[in-house]
């Protein structure tokens, strides 16, 4: 397997944002901090694949409590379809088309599951005749 060599302005620009140090904030424990870019762009990255792990794993979670009673979850799938429709947003206005087109999509899915969502079946009992006292 082999990949595609990057153009040598590519590695001129890597080689400038992890030169390029700004100051990050204010002191932690006493220590001033400086961040290049490079170290911005990997922390968005580790960032965002934090949160979607944790989010997948509240929607695994979720899915145990959509068999029960999915008119209940309406409120959460409310939160989540408006951040991935801020998410698709934020896309459009600083990426490119596939995170919007991918955001817009599981905001259709959310939406879906809370027009489809139906209260927990309540179970009756119902008396059943058996044999031995249907001697009427």
């Amino acid at each position: 397997m082999s990949f595609r060599r990057f153009h040598p302005a590519g590695y001129e620009v890597r080689s400038s944002e992890r030169s390029q140090h700004r100051d990050a904030g204010k002191p932690v424990f006493g220590l001033w901090r400086t961040r290049s870019y490079w170290d911005f762009y990997q922390g968005l990255g580790l960032g965002t694949t934090i949160f979607l792990t944790a989010e997948g794993i509240v929607f695994w979670q979720l899915s145990s409590l959509a068999k029960k009673d999915a008119k209940r979850l309406r409120s959460i799938l409310w939160v989540f379809l408006t951040a991935y429709l801020a998410f698709a947003a934020h896309s459009y206005t600083h990426f490119f088309y596939g995170p919007v087109i991918t955001e817009i999509l599981i905001a259709a899915s959310l939406l879906k599951a809370i027009a489809t969502a139906t209260p927990a079946l309540v179970k009756q009992r119902i008396p059943v005749r058996s044999e031995a006292h249907s001697g009427d």
